[in-house]
C-alpha cells in the first residue's frame, strides 16, 4: 500500500537575499531578521529539508517573510517590487 505524502501546507521562510533587498532598499533593518536568523531552519533550504527529513515531511507550502507589503516604499514602486519578487522566487 502506497503511504499518503506529508505535507506542510503553512511554512514560514524568510530568503536571506530577500531580507538584505528590503532592508537596503528600505534603509531599516527588518523586525524580525534577528529571529529569523536565530533559526536556521528559517532561512536555509538546506536546513529545512534536514527538518523535514527529520520529521517525515514530504512537501512544504512555503509562506515567505517578510511580506513584500510589509515596505510600503518597495510594493509602491513598479520596478523595486518586480526586483524583489524576483529576488524572492529565485
Amino acid at each position: 500500500m502506497q503511504r499518503t505524502p506529508i505535507i506542510d501546507a503553512y511554512t514560514h521562510f524568510a530568503c536571506p537575499s530577500f531580507t538584505n533587498f528590503l532592508e537596503e532598499k528600505s534603509g531599516h533593518s527588518m523586525v524580525f531578521k534577528k529571529l529569523f536568523d536565530m533559526i536556521p531552519e528559517l532561512t536555509n533550504v538546506e536546513k529545512r529539508i534536514q527538518l523535514m527529513d527529520e520529521f517525515g515531511v514530504d512537501v512544504n507550502c512555503l509562506v515567505p517573510l517578510p511580506w513584500l507589503e510589509s515596505e510600503p516604499l518597495l510594493h509602491a514602486d513598479e520596478n523595486l517590487a518586480i526586483e524583489a519578487c524576483k529576488i524572492a522566487n529565485d
